[in-house]
């Protein structure tokens, strides 16, 4: 068995010197240093074999994994290959025939290929960035966070967290083609469709492949593109190294991540650069710097567990449309049904998660400080779940929890309000620069549609307890504030709004408020909202999936007309990627169906405290 072991190895090996031949005589070649991304590729197929000749000449073949696979008790079991044949142990007869010299020549050897691997990666996804060519720069990053592991903590934590946005930054894509899928629906959805056309891989057909797109027509298309705000913000700065110093000290980052088949699940807790420790008294001891270091976990995951999870989501959703449609006279206990259910999927979401957060665990629960802001980076998938409900977020030095897409779209949110080094002065570069903890919010400009439908007004004939008439008079309660907010009321359910009302409130605005039942895509097409530049706008609030039977009736008639992938474009996880795609700085939004009242009452205690409201945290809530 170990002369099988040491067989594939030198297969291995000769592959890999000899695709490394290869890829040198390609990158010597004008075509391909002209062309960003084909070098990409070829520096990045240089990486991969590099790092595949390093795990070669390790006798050992360590895993870089190691503390969390002990951790599990998965280490040092026996691993089998065809036949039946054990080669995960040796006999001590064989081990002792490869002498110590040996064995010190091929680790270091391994380590020098490790390092050149690591290195090379570095470069093409350096490349793949900066001609977002995002399917590279993701397996780009992925190599570096596998052949890092735990041994690099924070160098596997930011490109864990650059996978993440590359990922991400795929899906937003796949999400606006599938929108803007007709060409017809818009200039945005003709040139997204153009750069489909150029830049995807052509189908596998007996003919020979096409070849690549003229540079200049690609450049020019670009170009295009760049005018709106959705492209901008798929982009993933080539300076991932640096994005961390743009936070306020008092963030934290948790980072949540499935593997691209889902067998594994990565966590990371990344930490903003801390101010230095305040001067010592005189005649005192000098302060102690109590740093935190970044901590990263792999775990082998069940996708029947993850599936069942989502599935239990989805039910919870169904059943709180379930409940709150029932007549008034229904004595079901609403309260105890949901509660139970929610219980469950907070369990399960528990089991599901624990083994990945354990490390970050012990690190966020020794924060003796108060006051943290956690802002959770979390997959599709992950995302559908109620994360701000994880026990480790129960903490008391957490002070608030939110959540985004990845750490390059949390970025996108504050770049406008962040300390530039050009206004910093001569005398103080060098120095540490203190980020704004909160985002100035101009909320004079701020822009409202309430009930457009007309479909949230109860029936008691008391226009006092109706929730637009409510909100008007906490509106009006302030006017040298509020005395310029202007928007729409909803009077006569026959009324719908159309695409040029929608148009100047949204676009144009620093503050947007909603509140409307269903679901804020079934008011406003997301063809229409994909294309929208709310630059401005520095906190969107979205309050929606409120059902009445009369909602429901005309939603259920309205969805007869759309496919299933349209309704799906229409739920609370796509709006709140569109909004923040339109350019929404803060956006609190509604995950789950809620009632009238309940909605209402949120809306209200925000207005209450307007006088004292300027500054808003730069993140996402979905509530």
């Amino acid at each position: 068995s170990l002369c099988v072991c040491w067989y594939h190895k030198s297969l291995h090996s000769v592959a890999a010197e000899k695709a490394l031949a290869l890829l040198a005589s390609l990158l010597t070649r004008s075509a391909v240093q002209s062309r960003a991304p084909l070098k990409a590729r070829c520096v990045y197929g240089r990486g991969r074999a590099q790092l595949l000749m390093a795990r070669q000449a390790n006798p050992d073949s360590p895993c870089v994994w190691r503390q969390r696979e002990e951790a599990d008790g998965t280490d040092g079991v026996p691993q089998t290959v065809d036949g039946g044949e054990v080669v995960g142990a040796a006999t001590a007869s064989q081990v002792n025939s490869i002498s110590h010299q040996e064995v010190k020549i091929a680790q270091s050897e391994s380590v020098q290929y490790l390092a050149r691997g690591s290195q090379s990666l570095r470069e093409p996804l350096t490349l793949a960035l900066q001609s977002r060519d995002m399917n590279v720069a993701a397996m780009a990053a992925m190599k570096i966070v596998e052949s890092c592991g735990t041994s690099d903590a924070q160098s596997t934590a930011l490109h864990l967290a650059v996978y993440q946005s590359c990922v991400a930054s795929q899906g937003l894509l796949q999400l606006l083609r599938e929108i803007l899928c007709d060409p017809s629906q818009s200039r945005l959805a003709v040139l997204l469709h153009q750069h489909s056309q150029l830049t995807s891989p052509s189908p596998l057909s007996p003919s020979p492949p096409s070849p690549p797109p003229p540079p200049l027509l690609l450049e020019e298309l670009t170009e295009q593109l760049n005018t709106y705000t959705c492209w901008h913000r798929l982009g993933v700065s080539a300076d991932y190294m640096d994005l961390l110093k743009h936070f306020p000290p008092h963030f934290r980052f948790l980072v949540l991540q499935h593997s691209d088949d889902k067998s594994h699940l990565y966590s990371a807790y990344l930490v903003p650069p801390q101010p230095p420790p305040p001067a010592a008294k005189k005649g005192g001891p000098p302060p102690v710097a109590v740093s935190e270091m970044p901590v990263v976990a792999r775990v082998a995951v069940s996708t029947d567990d993850r599936e069942r999870l989502v599935n239990m989501v989805a039910s919870s959703h169904r059943l709180q449309t379930q409940q709150l449609l029932k007549p008034l006279g229904d004595s079901s206990p609403f309260d105890s049904t949901v509660n139970h259910q929610f219980s469950s999927i907070k369990e399960a979401m528990d089991n599901y998660l624990t083994p990945a957060l354990e490390p970050i665990s012990t690190a966020l629960l020794e924060k003796s400080d108060q006051g943290l802001t956690v802002v959770l980076l979390a997959d599709f998938d992950l995302l559908q779940l109620p994360l701000e409900a994880m026990s480790l977020l129960q903490s008391q030095c957490v002070k608030s929890v939110s959540r985004d897409f990845s750490l390059q779209m949390q970025y996108h949110r504050i770049q406008k309000f962040l300390v530039e080094d050009e206004a910093v002065s001569a005398t103080k570069k060098g120095k540490f620069q203190l980020q704004p903890s909160f985002l100035q919010s101009n909320i004079t400009n701020f822009k409202y549609i309430l009930d457009p439908r007309c479909e949230l007004s109860n029936d008691s004939g008391n226009e006092g307890q109706q929730p637009a008439y409510k909100i008007m008079s906490q509106i009006n309660a302030f006017p040298k504030i509020t005395s310029k907010w202007t928007g729409h009321r909803g009077t006569t359910p026959e009324q719908a709004m159309s695409s040029s009302q929608w148009y100047p409130i949204v676009e144009q605005c620093s503050g947007f408020l909603f509140l409307g039942s269903e679901r804020l895509a079934a008011h406003f097409p997301p063809g229409q909202l994909a294309s929208l530049s709310m630059q401005d706008c520095s906190i969107a609030i979205v309050m929606d999936h409120m059902h009445t039977l009369k909602s429901s009736l005309t939603q259920s008639k309205l969805d007869l007309h759309k496919s299933k992938e349209e309704i799906e474009a229409e739920q609370s996880l796509q709006t709140a990627a569109l909004l923040s795609l339109a350019g929404v700085s803060c956006l609190l939004s509604r995950q789950w169906s809620s009632t009238v009242d309940s909605c209402t009452d949120t809306v209200c205690n925000f207005l209450k405290s307007t006088p004292n409201y300027c500054l808003v945290e730069s993140v996402v809530w979905l509530t």
